[in-house]
């Protein structure tokens, strides 16, 4: 709002008495700060009409498993399966180690995708 801007007006009487404050990150997204008496409604106060440039942020969607839900017979089969055909026959070096970990990591994190079951997270929430 312009430095002096009459917010007040009563008969022959003028003042700025209404103001606006916020803080110095929102100063930056103030767009237009203004007296309106277009959108006056017969009182001794003027409006003030503030636009702010705002935007929302999208929040991600917190998820856990249910891990008490698990499907872990089925999950066991699974395992059991793929496991077999990880190619161990030779581990002599750390590369094969390291390669035959890998497969394994990427078994385990597949089984918990497939067998365990995954909830959102609510606002109300225990974390426990």
């Amino acid at each position: 709002m312009p430095p002096g801007a009459t917010t007040w007006e009563k008969k022959n009487t003028m003042s700025t008495i209404d103001l606006m404050f916020v803080s110095r990150d929102i100063s930056d997204r103030v767009i237009q700060c203004a007296v309106r008496k277009d959108l006056d409604q017969s009182s001794d106060y003027n409006p003030i009409s503030t636009i702010l440039m705002l935007a929302t942020c999208e929040m991600p969607v917190l998820t856990r498993k249910l891990w008490k839900e698990a499907d872990y017979v089925h999950m066991r089969t699974w395992v059991r399966g793929e496991i077999q055909r990880l190619d161990e026959s030779s581990l002599a070096t750390k590369q094969d180690i390291d390669s035959s970990l890998e497969g394994l990591m990427t078994i385990m994190q597949s089984a918990v995708e497939r067998f365990v079951p995954t909830t959102q997270v609510s606002d109300r929430s225990k974390s426990y």
